[in-house]
Order: C-alpha cells, then sequence, then structure tokens
C-alpha cells in the first residue's frame, strides 16, 4: 500500500470521535495470515472495514495511521491494508454505539458479504459480528448515506472524504 497520507485530504477529517468505514479496493487475489485467526483468501472487489475513532485526535489520528502504515504492524486491518488501497472514508461524528448498528446492517444486507468472520472485533469473539465485508462492486455512497437516513432517520450525519480514485 503506498502512503496516502495527504495532509490537505486528512484536515478535512474531524478531530473528534466518529464510527467510520474505509472503503478499500483490493486488486489482485492473496492470503492473508492472521496468526491464531487463521489463513484466509482475499479476492479482487471491494471491502467495507468499520470501526470507531476515540482516540485523542479523534478521526484524522485515526486515518493517518491507517494510511501510513507500509507493512503489517500486527493489527488485522494493517495486513490486509498492506496489500490493498483505501479509497474513501465515511463516518458519522459521535459515540461508538453506532459501530454495531452499522456491523450489523451490513451483516444482515444481501450486498454485503462476511469477508472474514470476527475480523477487527475480538471484542465481539462470542458473537457473529465482523467489521470487515466484501462486494465485487464497488458501494455508492449516495446509497450508502440514503440506506442510513432510511434506517436511522435523516438526522444522522453521513460524510465522506475521498482519498484517491479507483483504478480503472
Amino acid at each position: 500500500m503506498a502512503d496516502d497520507s495527504n495532509p490537505e485530504v486528512l484536515n478535512r477529517l474531524p478531530s473528534e470521535r466518529a464510527v467510520y468505514l474505509l472503503l478499500i479496493q483490493v486488486g489482485n487475489a492473496f492470503s492473508i495470515d492472521l496468526g491464531r485467526a487463521g489463513t484466509h483468501s482475499v479476492h479482487p472487489g471491494f471491502y467495507l472495514y468499520l470501526d470507531h475513532a476515540s482516540e485523542p485526535g479523534g478521526l484524522q489520528s485515526r486515518i493517518a495511521d491507517h494510511l501510513q502504515r507500509h507493512t503489517p504492524q500486527g493489527w488485522h486491518l494493517d495486513t490486509l491494508l498492506s496489500q490493498a488501497q483505501v479509497l474513501e472514508v465515511w463516518y458519522t461524528p459521535g459515540p461508538r454505539r453506532m459501530l454495531k448498528h452499522w456491523s450489523e446492517l451490513l451483516q444482515d444486507s444481501s450486498r454485503f458479504q462476511t469477508a472474514i468472520r470476527h475480523f477487527g472485533v475480538s471484542e465481539y469473539h462470542r458473537s457473529r459480528i465482523t467489521h470487515l465485508f466484501f462486494t465485487k462492486r464497488r458501494p455508492k455512497f449516495d446509497g450508502f448515506a440514503a440506506w442510513m437516513h432510511e434506517v436511522f432517520g435523516t438526522d444522522l450525519e453521513i460524510l465522506r472524504v475521498t482519498l484517491t480514485e479507483a483504478d480503472a
């Protein structure tokens, strides 16, 4: 993965806490070794990774950290991002509880598949929840935002920052 940490782009992200989704593109198939979680196949397509930024520096700091990693650092996401490209960040400012709601909606949707069971959710090891979803077709932000507004109401603020365009 290239260092996509453009300061101008990162400055458009808030330094407050937020629930976020990384839209990730994988161009070529590869295997990912997740230690005790086993080895998994990663297929070309689009991945949606969900998380919550609550540390000092908020979303801006968290995304900068994700983008500056060049090699696997022990976190499942770092291992994936070492061979993938983050295209966009979709987010909603606010509390962590929205993370579980977004994850459950994606889990129950026919539009997305669970990419790797329990990916990024060590705190939910006994549940079926994952924070990594797969789709062959690039999801559209406007469709996602409309879906979230339909479920949670139009007061829910959902924002997007484009980091890089998908490869043709």
